[in-house]
């Protein structure tokens, strides 16, 4: 999302981009065919694929005479040091507004382009290109929940206010929240719908219920806007604890919530610092139940501090929940204020 939001602001301004995903097609490396033409060359890079992200740059510096190197993601955040001898310039934080410098001036270094606060100004992602280009079907989100298809993806708020030990979220982001208006989140349904023609949407970003104002009013306005499409998200257990809450989601068509329940032990979710009870759990899973959405969980494992007591009552939870499918994440130490990982 953030890649084809950064492409439709450079459209905007009247520069051509080209696309190169290796996630889509891993055998694609910068060549002097696919790269000469550019007189930038922006690289991706979150720390999964991190190393991947490095050998790209390499490759492009090796294979392109006169284009200027940019990096951005996650790892470029949190790690810039790591990426600047391989880069002309490294942004930190949200380019919206700083990729303009970046692509039309000699800004170099690393550039701290922070927080994008109004994320109504922000461009609807380049699905037309996309689409243009043919890959439209490559772009469609599967997910858990139906067999609904197409499925769309769109990204309303950035952020989240928690403090959850093992999340690097506020790593990168810290602990601001900010968000589109329910208006905003109608608009580019719309959009999306014309673009792709999407029959469900996944509200792919970290807490899409941190306000359940805006929530309610997103509601509101898909009913008033009668889309046909269905919907979900991801959302906290404590959140989807709340019913006449959960009932205006499966209302307004709904069909999916994304849970990181992490632990079914009172013991463990203390130590994760995550603010939730087993008992808002279990009642999220009712609620979800009752009002017809379905649930993915996701749980940590292998903690250190885990115990057999610990895991019997995470599957009891599960049990009990009865979600459509389990993701079981094994647990690491959180990264050094560097931004690389402890071993």
């Amino acid at each position: 999302m953030g890649v084809l939001t950064l492409m439709a602001r450079l459209q905007a301004r009247g520069h051509s981009v080209k696309l190169c995903d290796r996630y889509l097609n891993a055998s694609w490396w910068p060549t002097p065919e696919t790269m000469e033409w550019a007189d930038v060359i922006g690289v991706y890079a979150s720390t999964p694929n991190a190393v991947d992200a490095r050998h790209i740059l390499q490759r492009a510096r090796k294979e392109t005479s006169r284009a200027k190197i940019l990096a951005g993601g996650p790892h470029a955040t949190v790690a810039p040091d790591e990426l600047l001898p391989l880069a002309d310039a490294i942004c930190r934080g949200e380019a919206d507004d700083a990729i303009l410098d970046l692509v039309e001036t000699d800004a170099g270094g690393i550039v701290d382009a922070g927080r994008r606060k109004n994320l109504d100004a922000i461009p609807f992602p380049a699905y037309d290109t996309i689409r243009n280009a043919g890959l439209l079907k490559s772009y469609r989100s599967d997910w858990p929940f139906n067999a609904t298809q197409p499925v769309g993806v769109l990204n309303t708020s950035r952020g989240c206010p928690h403090a959850c030990t093992f999340c690097e979220v506020r790593s990168i982001m810290g602990r601001r929240w900010y968000a589109q208006s329910p208006e905003r989140v109608a608009n580019d349904i719309r959009e999306l719908i014309r673009v792709t023609g999407a029959k469900a949407v996944y509200f792919r970003e970290d807490n899409f219920a941190a306000s359940k104002e805006r929530v309610g009013s997103i509601c509101d306005e898909l009913k008033r806007a009668r889309f046909g499409v269905e919907w979900a998200c991801e959302i906290r257990a404590d959140a989807a604890a709340d019913e006449e809450l959960v009932r205006e989601m499966g209302g307004a068509g709904c069909r999916g919530f994304y849970i990181g329940f992490e632990s079914g032990s009172q013991r463990m979710l203390d130590l994760y610092r995550k603010g939730v009870t087993v008992a808002q759990q279990t009642a999220a899973g009712d609620n979800a139940r009752k009002h017809g959405i379905a649930v993915a969980a996701s749980l940590i494992v292998n903690h250190p501090a885990e115990t057999e007591e610990d895991r019997a009552a995470s599957d009891a939870l599960m049990d009990y929940v009865r979600p459509r499918v389990v993701w079981r994440n094994r647990y690491r130490k959180p990264a050094r204020k560097d931004g690389r990982a402890k071993k």
